[in-house]
């Protein structure tokens, strides 16, 4: 459930903050007037993003593990496999990470990017369900994370994830580098 609604909320507001102290005055004139192209600030926000979800993730383990101990019971330690589809469900983010910070960056509102995280989420999941979970960023951390699923569900294709995951980023990052040598950001 976390993977299929919350973790696109969730990247979706850490982009959005971090565009919002660009769009807040005239710190975007001040960007486009460094010498640092502005699509190295963009791959410092990825960078950022991109920690604040291992955080997370480790946070969210953290919880499995406490909420099973105190609450359910569970004696035994998590399974391992856990922290392995934690640590996969990030390798499936990175794409959803630079389409949310692309959408925070292009767009000054700060609600409108975090309900686009949320559509991405659910058009995700109705895309996954019907198997292209390939075809669309926002199903690769369900995919990554083994939403819903006691199975291993990429468990003969591991190959195919990786490459659908580095396709999807290299496309958003070359849409972003295209975005950002072509034309400014429009500033009010």
């Amino acid at each position: 459930f976390y993977s299929l609604f919350f973790f696109p909320c969730m990247v979706a507001v850490y982009a959005a903050y971090l565009w919002r102290l660009e769009h807040i005055g005239h710190n975007w004139n001040l960007i486009m007037a460094e010498p640092v192209p502005p699509f190295y600030l963009f791959l410092a926000k990825l960078l950022v993003v991109t920690k604040l979800v291992l955080l997370t993730q480790a946070f969210v383990f953290v919880l499995y593990w406490f909420c099973g101990r105190v609450f359910a019971g569970f004696t035994a330690p998590p399974p391992a496999i856990t922290i392995f589809y934690l640590v996969r469900s990030v390798l499936g983010g990175l794409a959803v990470v630079a389409a949310q910070l692309l959408f925070s960056m292009v767009i000054r509102s700060f609600a409108l990017p975090v309900f686009l995280g949320l559509a991405g989420g659910v058009s995700g999941m109705l895309l996954a369900s019907r198997g292209y979970w390939y075809a669309w960023p926002y199903c690769l951390m369900q995919r990554g994370m083994n939403a819903n699923q006691s199975s291993d569900m990429l468990a003969d294709n591991y190959l195919g994830f990786a490459l659908a995951c580095v396709g999807w980023l290299a496309l958003i990052l070359l849409a972003v580098q295209l975005l950002l040598s072509h034309q400014d950001v429009k500033v009010r």
